[in-house]
């Protein structure tokens, strides 16, 4: 898909979608526990339908109002099958999360063979060396290559003070985390994880499966403690994913980028957001987040928007996120280095919207030093730019420079198979004086639900091109 983007100055209110990374784990936790589980923001995108037609094709009820994010799942139908193979995973074998769907399959079944591999975006090198080192600490037996993954599951031991496993992650990934904590509850091992993930999409999987009984001590560090309950799974359970942090970030910057006016509506306080507010601070802008109260005009905006955002809070409130000072002017280091913008383990900047700066630095007099650390060659989209006018210099596959040129044009942006690099693309055409094209934009509908739709309610002029 490509996508033809005239100028535009946004304004209006826009509901944030549930994460796709705390649904994804959630989904695949419900496996394990699953009787009848009823989850809230869950956001229709490609990822999310792909786990849900494989829940499908294995018997699970699934009932699912993507414009409402409301979704339902029955698991008394699934049978408890000795083996599960898995022979034409198809477009699964292309979301580096399917792994969380194999584990908790795993426990569910003695084994599970996934005729496939396991991919995701070009960022690099992104081994599941964590994953796997995990999975054998439990005592699975794997067998991996690139055509084909088998999970022979250990015996689940009825005591909960047996075998106890510790868990000292060489890395802090979310997804192995993710993994563990989902094998601890599965396979009742009590379990403490060492250099843990603690992004909020990994607090929403910890908090999900506190629903089912199972105890999880230090949501929110790096070290978490699993003590799995021995009762039986209640009988159904509710719960409600975080807000996209992700997709918030991006409307600030639609907002910034467009010089337009938006009232962003979310799930998320103001202290869930400081990692990325924090940034913003960096290049001199300013976020306000506050709490509102759903009143009956709230509630009839809700019903207008394109999704509904469901509250977390007990009096059902929920937060809105304004972009105040809009002059971009860099903190600049006192001792006259570029300002570096790298993004870190939570509560750091998450590394996936590291790329949503480049577009605002792209408007900086001052050149910005940008440093992705984790993934080699995952910056090399920003050469695109340079078609536009903007400075760009690559430093090393880890490193580039940004600034304002002398000049800024329309042009023909290639994407990458990243999705916020794709997203900020998109974005930078957007704030151009005259159409560009953006090439091979599919990904956008892997991250956020509605996106395109959203953006024009907010005033945006987009066509796509087959």
């Amino acid at each position: 898909m490509h996508l033809l983007v005239k100028p535009a100055k946004l304004q209006g209110t826009v509901f944030v979608s549930g994460n796709k990374n705390s649904a994804l784990p959630v989904i695949a936790a419900s496996l394990i526990n699953g009787k009848k589980v009823k989850l809230l923001n869950i956001p229709n995108i490609v990822d999310v339908n792909l786990f849900l037609d494989f829940l499908r094709s294995i018997n699970v009820e699934v009932k699912y109002s993507p414009r409402k994010e409301i979704l339902h799942l029955d698991y008394s139908q699934l049978e408890n099958r000795r083996k599960l193979v898995i022979k034409d995973p198809g477009k699964l074998t292309k979301i580096r999360a399917v792994i969380l769907l194999l584990a908790a399959l795993a426990v569910r079944f003695e084994r599970v063979i996934f005729k496939g591999g396991i991919s995701g975006c070009t960022l690099g090198s992104r081994p599941l060396t964590t994953h796997f080192e995990n999975l054998r600490k439990f005592g699975f037996k794997i067998s991996y290559s690139p055509n084909e993954i088998s999970l022979i599951r250990p015996k689940i031991s009825d005591n909960l003070n047996h075998d106890f496993v510790s868990l000292w992650q060489s890395e802090q990934s979310v997804t192995a985390t993710e993994v563990a904590l989902i094998i601890a509850a599965g396979l009742k091992r009590k379990t403490i994880i060492y250099n843990a993930a603690c992004e909020p999409h990994v607090q929403d999987t910890a908090e999900f499966l506190q629903l089912f009984g199972h105890q999880v001590d230090g949501i929110g560090t790096n070290r978490l403690i699993i003590t799995p309950t021995q009762k039986e799974a209640p009988a159904k359970v509710t719960f409600t994913i975080r807000s996209d942090h992700h997709e918030i970030t991006t409307y600030l910057a639609a907002d910034l980028l467009s010089k337009g006016n938006i009232r962003i509506i979310h799930n998320l306080d103001a202290e869930a957001l400081t990692p990325i507010t924090r940034t913003f601070e960096k290049f001199g802008l300013m976020v306000k987040t506050k709490k509102i109260k759903t009143s009956n005009d709230t509630k009839e905006i809700l019903e207008k928007g394109v999704v509904f955002t469901h509250s977390r809070e007990k009096d059902n409130s929920l937060y809105e996120s304004r972009l105040l000072k809009r002059q971009i002017k860099p903190n600049n280091p006192i001792n006259g280095t570029f300002l570096t913008i790298k993004p870190h383990p939570w509560p750091g900047l998450p590394v996936d919207i590291l790329p949503l700066f480049v577009p605002i630095a792209a408007y900086s007099e001052t050149p910005i030093l940008f440093h992705n650390w984790m993934y080699d060659g995952a910056l090399f989209w920003t050469l695109e730019l340079r078609k536009a006018g903007v400075r760009v210099v690559m430093l090393d596959p880890h490193r580039v420079l940004v600034a304002k040129g002398p000049y800024n044009r329309s042009a023909t942006f290639e994407a990458p198979y990243i999705i916020r690099a794709t997203i900020a693309l998109v974005l930078y055409a957007m704030s151009l004086g005259s159409e560009s094209t953006v090439l091979n934009a599919d990904t956008i509908e892997r991250a956020h639900p509605y996106f395109t739709e959203k953006l024009r309610k907010l005033g945006a002029d987009f066509k796509k091109l087959s």
